[in-house]
């Protein structure tokens, strides 16, 4: 009876073991897809960034060649 008891025992101790892997595991998932997200977040801000800079870049050349025109 005891060898039974304790088999059943271990069976659930297992059992709990494998399920708190699992929950790790997914946790484990969770976090990555959250970095991910946050990873493209930062890229997407960056990407808008440059974007901006190129604007301004674009402006200021236009500005230069209108005020170059304006000298000739």
């Amino acid at each position: 009876e005891d060898d039974d008891y304790n088999d059943v025992y271990e069976e659930e101790e297992e059992e709990e073991d494998e399920e708190e892997v699992k929950e790790e595991e997914e946790e484990d998932e969770e976090e990555e897809v959250k970095e991910e997200e946050e990873e493209d977040e930062v890229k997407e801000e960056e990407e808008e960034e440059e974007e901006e800079e190129e604007e301004v870049k674009e402006e200021k050349e236009e500005l230069e060649e209108v005020d170059g025109n304006d000298v000739e």
